[in-house]
């Protein structure tokens, strides 16, 4: 699980600006998830989305090399040998 993490000023700038959200509105649909806390410590990896898109694209992309890709390669690997059994 990826969770993507930004701090409420972020989040109340981005809703108003994107949804035209008011904090209430923003409060209201917040409260009816879980807490943030509870997301961040659920997750296998946290992306900090307080600075730039790029920035956070980089920490997925170091996610994907660091979690997703050696497990790919290695279900790959034991597939393809696998399949070269004699039975």
């Amino acid at each position: 699980i990826v969770f993507v993490d930004t701090d409420d000023a972020h989040r109340l700038e981005r809703v108003q600006s994107q949804r035209g959200w008011t904090w209430q509105q923003l409060h209201q649909r917040e409260q009816s998830q879980w807490p943030v806390e509870q997301k961040r410590q659920r997750a296998d990896f946290v992306i900090d989305n307080n600075q730039s898109v790029e920035i956070a694209g980089q920490q997925f992309l170091q996610f994907l090399i660091n979690s997703v890709l050696p497990s790919t390669i290695q279900s790959t690997s034991v597939q393809s040998s696998s399949s070269h059994l004699p039975f």
